[in-house]
């Protein structure tokens, strides 16, 4: 009884393991899919339903603070500089010094020579040598020298006589008569001045006369 129950168990153990072998060589081997190919064939998850924001109520703005009162700011008061007093000065007057005007500008003080007679000596021109500080006497005729010292007389700014020396120049109608120092000086003629014939001046002539 025994032996004849393992002889049907062996029997049946055998049987499962030709089942098991059959199914394994008959049956088709399907081969896993690949990554790829899982990811075309396999349909997308449907995406997860997104919730709406809850509204949210709008914060109300804060209602401003009521300034603090300020204390009012006294004003300075403004610094006056005192400033000092004019001292009254009187005035310094200075007299203006007036340069002594070009020989030529000086106006003729001597009579017009062509409205003088003939026989009479004339003064053509009273003014300044050229080559040296000399006042010079242009007369119509050829002087007389011992006459004139007697009868010209030469005086400073001040009216003091000048101490000096006539002298005639190569022209003999020219007499000249040197000075220290140039400014203004006055000649005085007087009318017994001859020339070389004895023709006069006949008539007193006083002018000036500016040295450079």
């Amino acid at each position: 009884m025994k032996s004849s129950g393992i002889v049907l168990a062996v029997v049946m153990a055998l049987v499962a393991v030709g089942v098991y072998f059959g199914l394994q060589t008959f049956a088709p081997r399907s081969e896993p899919a690949t990554s790829t190919e899982a990811a075309v064939t396999a349909e997308p998850a449907a995406p997860a339903p997104v919730e709406a924001p809850a509204e949210v109520a709008p914060t109300p703005a804060p209602e401003p603070a009521a300034p603090a009162p300020t204390e009012p700011v006294a004003a300075a008061e403004p610094v006056v500089e005192e400033k000092p007093e004019p001292v009254a000065t009187a005035p310094v007057k200075r007299t203006p010094r007036k340069a002594p005007p070009a020989p030529d500008s000086i106006a003729p003080w001597w009579p017009d020579p062509a409205q003088m007679p003939r026989s009479q000596l004339k003064l053509v021109h009273a003014g300044q040598t050229q080559d040296v500080r000399a006042i010079a006497l242009l007369f119509s005729e050829k002087l007389d020298p011992d006459s004139l010292p007697k009868n010209v007389e030469i005086r400073d700014a001040g009216g003091a006589p000048v101490t000096g020396e006539w002298a005639l120049g190569k022209n003999e109608r020219l007499a000249y008569f040197k000075v220290a120092s140039a400014g203004r000086y006055t000649v005085v003629l007087q009318p017994t001045l001859a020339d070389v014939t004895q023709h006069m001046l006949g008539t007193p002539l006083q002018g000036p006369v500016y040295i450079q």
